[in-house]
């Protein structure tokens, strides 16, 4: 079901909705292996074939994603919702890492620095899954 969905998910990153996805229905699970599986998928589909050629596009609706969860200023009312916030950090995390060349060091900086601001608004839950983005 997931790598079927991988389209759909790339269109609802780049709409702005990846938080209301299918996928994030995944990311928001209680069960870790779910959240673990959800987040592969979600890598997976912004690293695949759907996502071809809208690299920069990802990244940008991404971090759009990540400042408007700081901007809000508090954590999540729930563990689902904290959860869900952290994969969305964790993901632009692994576009950042993966869609920003290694020598464009300004780039680099200031995806850590998003990073590092986003998880002041997250709890513990959400800080779990997206503390490895600063990897």
């Amino acid at each position: 079901i997931f790598e079927a969905d991988h389209a759909k998910f790339v269109a609802a990153v780049l709409e702005g909705s990846a938080d209301t996805s299918i996928v994030a229905g995944a990311l928001g699970d209680v069960a870790e292996n779910v959240r673990q599986a959800g987040i592969s998928v979600a890598r997976a589909a912004l690293s695949g074939p759907a996502a071809a050629g809208k690299g920069d596009a990802i990244l940008t609706a991404l971090a759009k994603a990540v400042d408007a969860d700081a901007a809000k200023g508090e954590q999540p009312l729930n563990r689902a919702e904290d959860h869900v916030r952290g994969a969305i950090i964790a993901l632009y995390g692994h576009c950042a890492d993966t869609g920003i060349p290694k020598e464009d060091e300004a780039r680099r900086e200031l995806a850590l620095k998003r990073i590092v601001k986003a998880l002041h608004v997250v709890g513990d839950h959400g800080a779990f899954i997206a503390a490895p983005a600063l990897a």
